[in-house]
């Protein structure tokens, strides 16, 4: 019983007085060891978001990349710009029918009023026959912009993973861990001939 008590002592008393980060990771010995920009501009890279800093520098040194990405850029606004054209068109039509419905609602004459509703959704009906492959398309536009923002994904994930797939080949020294846990060991066992009543 005394044994426990006293290893938890010790165990509280050894939290308290460790750093946060008692064993700092030794990347390398010497900048020697990364012979790529790419290497060591990974390394600098240590915010959150990694893969975005990654995919930048990848296109700063890929003139196909930039033209790409340029590419993207300018289809993205012009399909924006061609659906929002068609939307305003489409909605503007769209608040007519409705105002002139509440209009035509106003007629006491009941047959009056149903041959007015009557004209009216005859004509909303003959602009929707004709605007019906503009819908078509621009539903189609919506479809392949989000395949086409799932593809630029997939390329950023592809590219930066390749950089990393370069990075990962100067993995850190093993032998700096197994050192200290063969240190960390002796000192437990050099303590420990202080420790016999617990032992």
């Amino acid at each position: 019983m005394y044994k426990l008590i006293f290893l938890a002592f010790l165990l509280v008393i050894c939290s308290c007085n460790s750093p946060e980060q008692p064993y700092p990771i030794n990347y390398s010995s010497s900048t020697s060891d990364y012979q790529s920009n790419d290497i060591l501009s990974i390394r600098k890279s240590r915010d959150k978001d990694i893969l975005h800093n990654l995919y930048k520098q990848a296109v700063k040194k890929d003139s196909q990349l930039q033209l790409l990405e340029n590419e993207l850029g300018k289809i993205e606004e012009r399909s924006n710009d061609s659906l929002a054209v068609l939307w305003e068109f489409m909605d503007y039509n769209s608040l007519y029918y409705r105002s002139a419905e509440r209009f035509a609602a106003g007629i006491i004459d009941s047959n009056l009023r149903s041959a007015v509703m009557a004209y009216l959704n005859k004509s909303d009906k003959k602009l929707q026959d004709k605007m019906a492959g503009h819908k078509l398309s621009a539903t189609e536009i919506v479809a392949l912009q989000t395949e086409l923002d799932y593809q630029h994904m997939l390329m950023k994930i592809v590219i930066t993973e390749e950089l990393m797939q370069e990075y990962q080949k100067n993995e850190p020294a093993i032998e700096p861990l197994v050192n200290s846990k063969n240190e960390l060991k002796q000192l437990i066992d050099k303590s420990k001939t202080y420790t016999k009543p617990f032992n």
